[in-house]
C-alpha cells in the first residue's frame, strides 16, 4: 500500500498526531500507543510485521546454506569475533600508550631527582664557598694587625692571635679540636683550619698527612702559611693536586 494511503488513514480517525511533522520530521516521534491505532492501521501493521519475518526467515535460511556450503567463510568470521573480542580485552593500544606513559613519568621523575640533587648539592657548595670566601677575609683583614711577634714558639703565638681575631666574627669556632689522630688548630662549622710558620720539607709531607685525616671529617681546610717561602708554598700546592685535594683545600700566605 503507498505511503499517502497511511497518511490518508490516520487523517480519517481524526488521531491526534500532525500530518506535517512525520513527513518533515521522520525522525521524531508521535505519543501514540498499538490500542490507540485504528483497526485498519493495526492489521496493515500486522499484515507487514508478517512479511518482514518471513523475509527475515528467509534470509536467514539462505544466510545458513550459505556458510553451511562454504565453511571457510564461517570460520573467518569467527575468527575475526574472536580477534575483536581479544583486542577489546587486551586493548594493545592503551596498553603501550600506558606503558609509554608509565615509563615518560618514571623518566621524568627520575630527571627531577637528578635535578633536586644538583640543586642541594650546589646549594650548599655555594654556602660552603661563601662561608670559606667569608673566613679567608677575615684572615687577610687579620693580616693587616697581626702583631710583630719574636722569638720561640712564634707559630704558636701567631695562631693564637688569629684565632682570637675570629672568634670576635665566629663566636662558635672551636680551637685545637682533635680530628683523628692529629689536633686542627681550629674548626668553624665544618672547615677546619692550619696554620704553619715556615716549614721544611719535611714539615710539609706532615702537613699533607694531617690535611687528609682532617677531610675525613671536614669539608674543606684553610692553610695558613706565616713567613713562609714560595717554593715551599708551590710545593705544597703540587702535592695537593696531586691527591686531588685542591678543590678542598686553600692556601693563604701571611
Amino acid at each position: 500500500m503507498p505511503a499517502c494511503a497511511y497518511v490518508w488513514i490516520i487523517h480519517s480517525h481524526n488521531i491526534k498526531c500532525n500530518i506535517k511533522k512525520i513527513i518533515t520530521h521522520p525522525y521524531e516521534r508521535c505519543n501514540l500507543k498499538w490500542d490507540e491505532l485504528p483497526e485498519e492501521l493495526q492489521g496493515v501493521l500486522s499484515v507487514l510485521a508478517v512479511i518482514l519475518a518471513l523475509f527475515a526467515l528467509d534470509t536467514i535460511i539462505n544466510v545458513s546454506n550459505f556458510f553451511s556450503n562454504n565453511p571457510i567463510y564461517l570460520w573467518l568470521i569467527g575468527g575475526v569475533i574472536c580477534l575483536i573480542g581479544t583486542l577489546k580485552f587486551l586493548d594493545p593500544f592503551n596498553f603501550f600508550s600506558n606503558s609509554i606513559e608509565i615509563q615518560n613519568k618514571v623518566e621524568s621523575e627520575i630527571i627531577d631527582r637528578d635535578v633536586l640533587i644538583k640543586d642541594l648539592s650546589e646549594e650548599t657548595i655555594d654556602e660552603t664557598n661563601i662561608r670559606i670566601h667569608s673566613i679567608s677575609k677575615r684572615i687577610n683583614q687579620w693580616k693587616k694587625v697581626s702583631p710583630n711577634i719574636r722569638g720561640k714558639r712564634k707559630e704558636r703565638q701567631l695562631t693564637l692571635s688569629m684565632t682570637g681575631y675570629l672568634a670576635s666574627s665566629y663566636p662558635n669556632i672551636s680551637h685545637e679540636e682533635r680530628l683523628g689522630s692529629n689536633r686542627i688548630d681550629a674548626v668553624i662549622d665544618d672547615i677546619g683550619i692550619e696554620a704553619k710558620h715556615r716549614p721544611n720539607q719535611n714539615e710539609i709531607n706532615r702537613l699533607y698527612g694531617q690535611v687528609d685525616d682532617y677531610l675525613r671529617h671536614l669539608s674543606h681546610v684553610i692553610v695558613v702559611f706565616f713567613d713562609t717561602n714560595q717554593t715551599m708554598i708551590n710545593n705544597f700546592n703540587k702535592k695537593l693536586r696531586t691527591g686531588n685535594y685542591h678543590k678542598k683545600v686553600t692556601v693563604i700566605a701571611v
